[in-house]
């Protein structure tokens, strides 16, 4: 399986460089790295301060058509077995965790994908709501979002988990104020 990543796992690295590092001292030894400027940690990921994924120009085009794929969906993105085998290109898993990877695509918490662009043009529309009304019930959500209820409850899950929205019975209550801009 061909893969593209931008970094190991510190797991992953700490057990090829010293499983025996206690969990603390191997922590404190990436910190200092990279407050040199050595290495650079990422979430759960670290790389050589120089790192940069190059992609092939095959690996270049599959990301296009994934990332194509996913951005037409919009908010009722494909299933990841469905996405990979509509390009049907070798490799295409590796390039798709690496667009997850790259945050060009976001997995929500039940594991769907969705295109970053998408997602955070959700959260406007959320923002905007929020300038008539600090709560939205789940039917309303569907007419915003544009969705079915397949879509729209693990979407306001996932805004649940993001604090902008809250469950309050069967309503959501925006969290972010109109204002707000992305992150």
């Amino acid at each position: 399986r061909e893969t593209v990543r931008s970094g190991l796992s510190r797991e992953e690295l700490r057990a090829t460089v010293g499983p025996e590092i206690p969990l603390e001292v191997w922590r404190a030894i990436l910190e200092d790295l990279a407050r040199r400027g050595q290495v650079r940690l990422d979430g759960d990921r670290v790389a050589m301060a120089t790192h940069e994924v190059q992609l092939s120009p095959n690996q270049q085009e599959t990301a296009a058509q994934l990332e194509a794929l996913f951005l037409s969906a919009a908010l009722e993105p494909p299933e990841i077995a469905a996405a990979l085998a509509a390009v049907n290109r070798p490799g295409a898993r590796g390039v798709l965790d690496w667009l997850v990877e790259s945050r060009r695509l976001t997995r929500i918490q039940d594991g769907r994908l969705f295109h970053s662009v998408a997602l955070e043009d959700l959260r406007s529309r959320i923002r905007a709501h929020a300038t008539s009304s600090r709560k939205i019930d789940v039917a309303a959500f569907k007419e915003l979002a544009g969705v079915t209820r397949k879509y729209a409850i693990p979407l306001l899950e996932q805004l649940d988990a993001e604090r902008l929205t809250r469950r309050v019975g069967n309503l959501r209550e925006i969290l972010v104020s109109p204002e707000a801009g992305s992150d």
